[in-house]
């Protein structure tokens, strides 16, 4: 069974190794969207009893989409990966639960550095944000601040870590042009 619907690189998110690594487990079910495919848990566990047999019982688990079965599944699989001291901080497994954006990709990135011992390549973070998000739906500098207008102090340091994210952005870019910027508030 081919556990990628649509072969294109491009559209999984994964790379190349990776998706050769998936289709050599033939897994149950097909991947086609890593983000939604991989949320539930039950392909995570299914990759795991791979490589630890008779440790994690995957038909216990539930293969729906709702947030209770997905929370129970991976509780199952925290409790797996405390047993056998796999060191996997909770967050991630969340933020995959949860579609978080790349978080399922990078999931399952680690996930094969981990059970196969071999590397992949270092992926640029300017690179992976154009992937994500067109050039026009980049965050402004009001979006950076507005998330932390609580603080003063927060919003300046987001302010300053956006404005070189930009010059970052427009370096690896190439983008010339001369922008102004305004002064929309004041923290003084």
């Amino acid at each position: 069974m081919c556990i990628f619907e649509n072969r294109n690189q491009e559209m999984s998110g994964l790379p190349r190794q990776v998706i050769k690594w998936l289709q050599s487990l033939d897994l149950s079910f097909p991947i086609r969207i890593p983000k939604r495919d991989f949320a539930n848990g039950y392909l995570i566990a299914e990759i795991f009893s791979r490589y630890y047999p008779n440790e994690l019982q995957v038909w216990l688990l539930y293969t729906g989409d709702s947030t209770p079965q997905k929370a129970n599944n991976w509780d199952v699989i925290g409790k797996f990966f405390k047993r056998n001291n796999i060191n996997i901080p909770k967050e991630a497994m969340e933020a995959v639960m949860h579609c978080h954006a790349d978080a399922a990709i990078r999931f399952v990135e680690n996930l094969y550095m981990l059970l196969t011992k071999n590397s992949l390549p270092e992926r640029s973070i300017i690179q992976d944000q154009e992937e994500i998000v067109p050039h026009f739906a980049l965050p402004t500098s009001a979006n950076a601040i507005r998330c932390m207008a609580e603080s003063p102090d927060k919003a300046r340091i987001v302010l300053e870590a956006h404005k070189e994210f930009i010059k970052q952005l427009r370096a690896w870019t190439g983008d010339t042009r001369d922008y102004q910027e305004k002064q929309t508030c004041n923290y003084g």
